[in-house]
């Protein structure tokens, strides 16, 4: 079998992007952080708007908004879910030293 997609295969040393800085863990961890809470304080924002706009009598409108605000929730379920083991891995590698 040949594989004729270069995309789907993995990084070669020569293709590999240097994704090593000068920046602590703690400092990029804290960036991500400010970044995702900016674009969830904008989504949030945005779903209110819609929200306050929403035509109530028209059930297509309502079931892509009950879709965006379970989408949402499902966001923020996850990066909590990553977040809790996340700090349970840093914990329980702490407490082993």
């Amino acid at each position: 079998m040949q594989i004729t997609n270069h995309t789907m295969l993995p990084p070669t040393p020569d293709n590999i992007s240097d994704n090593t800085s000068s920046q602590s863990l703690e400092d990029k961890v804290k960036e991500l952080y400010a970044q995702y809470s900016v674009e969830v304080k904008n989504k949030k924002q945005q779903l209110i708007i819609q929200g306050n706009s929403l035509d109530v009598s028209n059930p297509v409108e309502m079931l892509k908004m009950q879709d965006a605000i379970g989408q949402y929730a499902l966001e923020l379920n996850f990066v909590s879910t990553l977040t809790h083991k996340a700090t349970n891995a840093i914990d329980t590698l702490l407490k082993a030293q």
